[in-house]
Order: C-alpha cells, then sequence, then structure tokens
C-alpha cells in the first residue's frame, strides 16, 4: 500500500524553530494529506479533525504506551535500564502512557481524586492566589514603565502553587518541582539526546522520596485532601501501590504545570490582540470556561499524543506498521475548517464540544477540571484589573517540545489599568 502522496518534509522535532509557522504548516498538510509519512521520523503525521478523533476513539490497533518512544532514543535495554531507568518505571505507571486493563483500573482508581468535587475544595485556594500574584505583578509594573516578565511574573506562579498545593508539596520542593516539569517538557514533549534523557531521570529521582514522605503521612493521618483521596482509592479490593501514587502525582506535577503556565501566557498574548474578546469575557464572566476553551483551541499549546502502532492494519488505503509511531496532531484538528469554520479566528461564541484539547475518547485528560479552573480564574481577574496590555517582544521564542507548545520567554507592558 502507498504512504501518501510526497509532501514538504514537516520536521516536528524542531518545534522550537518553527514557532508558530507550525500551525501554518499543519493547515497545509491537512488540506493535501492529513495521514502523511514521515520517513525522517519513521512516523506518521495526523492532522485531520477526523482521523485525530478517529485516533482517539480507541477502535483503532493504536497504543498509548509512549514510554516506547522514549525507549527509541535508547534502544539498548541494558543501557537503558542503567541511565534512565527510573524515569522509565515512573512514566510505566502514568494514565496516560497505559493501555486496556491497566488503563482501565488507574482511571477508575483515580476518578475521585480528580473530580469536580475535589477540584472546587482548592477553588479558593487558587483565587486567592491569583489575587495575591496580580497584587505583586502591579507593584512591579509601577517601577518598571509597566513592563512584566509574563511567564515568571503571571504564568507560572499559579500552576505552580495550584499543583504543589494538590500533591501535598512545601515551599522547600518548589526549585525541584519546577526543574523536574521544565526538563520533562523538553524531553518527554521532544526529541532529546541521550544526555537530555539523563538529566531528565535525575530530576525524576529528586522528586521520589518528597512525594513519597507525602503518601506515607497521608495513610498515618488522613486529610480532606488530593493525596489521601489517592491513598484511600479502591476499587474491588484494588488500590494504587505507592510507587504508582508517585507516578500519579509526578505525572501531575510533570503534565499539570508548564502545561497550564503556557496556556496562560499564549492566551494572554492571543488576547492582547483582540479587544472584541477581551470585553465579552468581561460582559460574559459566567461564560468563562467555554472562553477558555476556544483561547486553548486557537493558541494551540496542546500539540501532539504520540502513539505506537501495536499490530499491523490499514488505515485510510494505507499501510501502518507495527512499531512506527503515530502523532495524532490535536492543533491541526483543532484548527481543522471542516469543523472550526473560521477556524484561524478566535470565536469566544463558538460551540467547544469537539474542541480536542483535551482529548476525546479513553485518554480523556483526567486533570481537565484542575487546568479549567486554573486558566479561567486568572483570566477572570487579569481582564478585570487589565483593559489594555500588549506584547513587547513580537515575535514568540518557543520551546522545542511536539506534546505541549509554550514559550520561552515573554514580555507584557501593562499599559492600562481597570479604575
Amino acid at each position: 500500500m502507498s504512504t501518501g502522496p510526497a509532501n514538504p518534509e514537516l520536521d516536528i522535532s524542531q518545534a522550537s524553530v518553527l514557532g508558530n509557522r507550525l500551525l501554518q504548516q499543519l493547515n497545509e498538510l491537512r488540506s493535501v494529506d492529513p495521514l502523511y509519512f514521515s520517513a525522517k521520523h519513521n512516523a506518521w503525521i495526523v492532522s485531520s479533525h477526523e482521523l485525530v478523533a478517529e485516533g482517539y476513539r480507541g477502535r483503532l490497533p493504536l497504543s498509548s504506551r509512549q514510554q516506547e518512544i522514549v525507549a527509541s532514543f535508547i534502544p539498548d535495554p541494558e543501557e537503558r535500564r542503567r541511565k534512565i531507568g527510573y524515569m522509565f518505571d515512573i512514566v510505566s505507571t502514568w494514565i496516560n502512557f497505559s493501555d486496556g486493563v491497566q488503563h482501565t483500573r488507574i482511571r477508575k482508581l483515580l476518578v475521585k481524586a480528580f473530580s469536580r468535587e475535589m477540584v472546587e475544595q482548592y477553588r479558593p485556594r487558587v483565587r486567592e492566589f491569583v489575587l495575591r500574584t496580580l497584587d505583586a505583578v502591579a507593584g512591579k509594573a509601577a517601577v518598571s514603565s509597566g513592563i512584566v516578565d509574563v511567564l515568571n511574573d503571571l504564568a507560572l506562579p499559579v500552576p505552580l502553587f495550584t499543583i504543589m498545593s494538590l500533591a501535598g508539596l512545601r515551599d522547600e520542593h518548589q526549585e525541584i518541582f519546577a526543574n523536574a516539569a521544565h526538563i520533562a517538557t523538553e524531553t518527554l514533549g521532544g526529541y532529546p539526546t541521550v544526555d537530555e534523557l539523563v538529566v531528565a531521570n535525575h530530576a525524576f529521582e529528586l522528586l521520589y522520596e518528597p512525594l513519597l514522605e507525602v503518601i506515607r503521612a497521608r495513610r498515618a493521618n488522613p486529610l480532606a485532601d488530593f493525596v489521601t483521596a489517592l491513598v484511600q482509592a479502591e476499587v474491588d479490593g484494588e488500590r494504587l501501590s505507592d510507587f504508582e501514587i508517585v507516578g500519579q502525582l509526578t505525572l501531575l506535577v510533570l503534565a499539570g504545570h508548564e502545561s497550564t503556565s503556557s496556556t496562560i501566557a499564549l492566551s494572554l498574548a492571543a488576547l492582547s490582540q483582540d479587544r472584541a474578546a477581551c470585553e465579552h469575557i468581561r460582559q460574559h464572566p459566567e461564560q468563562i470556561v467555554e472562553a477558555s476553551m476556544e483561547l486553548m483551541r486557537y493558541v494551540a499549546m496542546s500539540t501532539a499524543s504520540g502513539r505506537i502502532v501495536a499490530e499491523d492494519f490499514e488505515w485510510q488505503g494505507r499501510q501502518l506498521y507495527k512499531g512506527q509511531f503515530v502523532y495524532l496532531m490535536i492543533a491541526g484538528a483543532n484548527r481543522d475548517p471542516s469543523v472550526f469554520p473560521d477556524a484561524e479566528r478566535i470565536d469566544l461564541t463558538r460551540p467547544q464540544t469537539h474542541n480536542m484539547t483535551f482529548a476525546p475518547g479513553l485518554h480523556h485528560c483526567i486533570g481537565h477540571l484542575i487546568a479549567k479552573m486554573e486558566v479561567s480564574e486568572f483570566l477572570l481577574e487579569f481582564l478585570r484589573r487589565y483593559t489594555q496590555f500588549e506584547l513587547v517582544d513580537k515575535e514568540i521564542a518557543f520551546n522545542n517540545s511536539i506534546t505541549f507548545r509554550g514559550p520561552k520567554n515573554m514580555r507584557m507592558r501593562l499599559v492600562q489599568q481597570s479604575p
């Protein structure tokens, strides 16, 4: 079977170089070949909404065991065990790196901890922290011609506080937590060297003892909190082991930090160029979740999700072979004009039923309520305070993650504060 028509090569290993041109290239690729085989990456690039949705449904022999992608960077098992053994073991516990019975078991045990009731329990704390963060930024802006560091002053602190609160980590763990999250975004979300994977393995190891300490403390003295819900979770006599809980908390730390901070930063960048959207949010605060979802669709922080072909099969007249990689391009699906008319424009009245940001189907992001709560609380308060703001650097420098796109740095001038 054919691998499809020839196309200009889309090099997904160069996300930082492509920047927002990645979105344009995905649009072009979708129009020519939405199921495109990249010989460079030995991978299929799936860019249409229809096919990405089909890939997520769980009916095709596509495995979510993305640790096999990690393994491909160090093919020799003995070398892999020696250099990144801990990281490989911990990611193998992750819900988003699991299939079948293992995935079903873990998801059932995690449901209560990630429930709406649990997330709402943390909302007042997050809202209070947002207020404090913006108060601090107002002070900095007053002495710096209104210029603030969007990432370090605005976008990173909120998810850092939220995830540390959920994981029960103390302030003294903030540095190792933030460092691990940053390293993970660049390595697991991109095309790392062996040396970079070794650095990531060490960063992951540093999280183990602090997280295990919290777990043991909750076993001894349960609280009405997130970690206790994980410790006490039981379904049909099944419980999570301490190592599995460390794994899920590590995933929470890594996937819930820079992904949300990048969403906040990129949303502010988009809103700085769309006063009508800003005003819509101010006038309709009750629609903030839907507005946040539209911004997530537009800014395309959630870029791609990797899969492994579990067995040979034919898809759309193409032959896929066991062991090949498949990249379900969320960013491409979310800008597919057949599903999102005028997809290159922010439309806060747009229905969000088909938004792919948190993935549909079996692997729907279990932490989506946490992310929506953080982004919503931040944007509402920021837009309440500031009526005009603008990017200082017009060109955004991106990280090199193909999973979660985000800026390396971003400065903004807060021009006008509401009376």
